[in-house]
């Protein structure tokens, strides 16, 4: 029985941690400034992303 409660209490605690990272994209993309930000930062990183690969 103990198993089956820690099974459901990760698988819970995993459900609840997306959800708010989910939120939290949603709220930061309906900032327009905030996102410009976001974009600017990973344009910046896409030379690195890129390195060596074909």
């Amino acid at each position: 029985m103990q198993v089956v409660v820690d099974e459901a209490l990760v698988a819970y605690e995993r459900a609840v941690f997306w959800e708010s990272f989910e939120d939290g994209y949603r709220r930061l993309a309906s900032d327009s400034e905030a996102w410009g930000s976001v974009l600017a930062e990973r344009r910046g990183e896409e030379p690195a992303l890129r390195d060596r690969v074909e």
